[in-house]
């Protein structure tokens, strides 16, 4: 929806810079600082080192970004699933099509058996054991 509105530079930046560069860097501290360390959490070593009400504070803050962060994606996904009105300029609008799921074509079989209709046909027409 972004490039809809502003054009493909701002996420372009918005990726090259946000996420390839500061992403990386943090991670890579995060990573360098925890093999130090025996491969604690962050949030353990932030308990190892600063104290208990600060590794407290680390554990829910961590959980607290993982949770507003799951929510984004999900968000994400809905919309993208379910369709969305996007305003543009002058009054017009384009608007996503919704996904459409349709039944199975197999009518005769149920959706849980392995054999098709006219397999198990053929099968008991040759094995009058089977019927």
């Amino acid at each position: 929806m972004l490039a809809i509105q502003f054009g493909y530079l701002p996420g372009l930046i918005w990726l090259v810079v946000g996420v390839c560069l500061a992403g990386a860097v943090q991670d890579m501290m995060v990573l360098a600082l925890s093999t130090r360390r025996g491969g604690h959490s962050l949030a353990s070593l932030a308990r190892q080192e600063i104290g208990r009400p600060a590794g407290i504070a680390a554990t829910i803050a961590i959980l607290y970004i993982i949770i507003i962060a799951l929510a984004g994606l999900g968000i994400v996904v809905v919309k993208a699933l379910g369709g969305e009105e996007v305003p543009l300029k002058s009054g017009r609008s384009w608007s996503i099509p919704r996904m459409r799921i349709s039944r199975s074509p197999c009518t005769g079989a149920d959706r849980g058996s392995t054999t098709s209709p006219r397999r198990a046909r053929t099968d008991s027409a040759r094995h009058p054991s089977s019927r």
